[in-house]
């Protein structure tokens, strides 16, 4: 039987080389950093994408082309969800897909698309207050085509909050 000290001893002699695992972490290190950076270039190329397909989507509503337009929110849709699928892009990108379907008069893909929009800015960690007012806006503003007057009173108050403090916010910034 091997008493506790000779255990102990025995347990020393095995760790490992202090070198060794110097070196080896080394190497992790390098090799996290290589991962964080072709990560940080796949979110910057998913960014540019997202971006470049949200401009393409407004060209074609512009020019009343909705079918293409909402192609181009569903490409742009996966491009936010490869940044964040929670964050303000995706959120921006469901408001977007909601008004094409509002110009196609179709109205349950718009408060799908509506409610989700809101959903997103609302648990963002810091969204853009004016798209997140717009997106209410654009919610209230379909809950009234549906007479839906007392949900889209309480989605426009909190717009109206929101436009509030994002004024408030550029008057202190204005004044510094």
């Amino acid at each position: 039987m091997i008493r506790s000290g000779a255990l102990i001893s025995l347990l020393l002699l095995i760790s490992p080389i202090p070198a060794w695992s110097a070196e080896s972490n080394g190497m992790a290190a390098e090799s996290t950093n290589a991962v964080s950076d072709a990560y940080q270039a796949d979110i910057s190329l998913h960014r540019s994408n997202w971006k470049a397909s949200m401009d393409k989507a407004v060209d074609y509503v512009k020019n009343g082309d909705y079918a293409t337009a909402q192609k181009m929110t569903d490409i742009a849709r996966r491009e936010a969800c490869a940044i964040d699928s929670s964050g303000s892009s995706v959120a921006e990108t469901e408001k977007m897909a909601g008004d094409i379907a509002m110009a196609q008069n179709n109205l349950t893909a718009a408060e799908r698309c509506y409610r989700r929009s809101v959903y997103l800015y609302d648990r963002a960690e810091s969204p853009d207050k004016s798209e997140f007012a717009a997106a209410l806006t654009s919610y209230a503003n379909l809950l009234k085509r549906e007479n839906r007057v007392r949900e889209a009173s309480r989605f426009e108050m909190q717009a109206n909050s929101l436009r509030r403090d994002d004024k408030a916010t550029a008057e202190a910034n204005r004044s510094l």
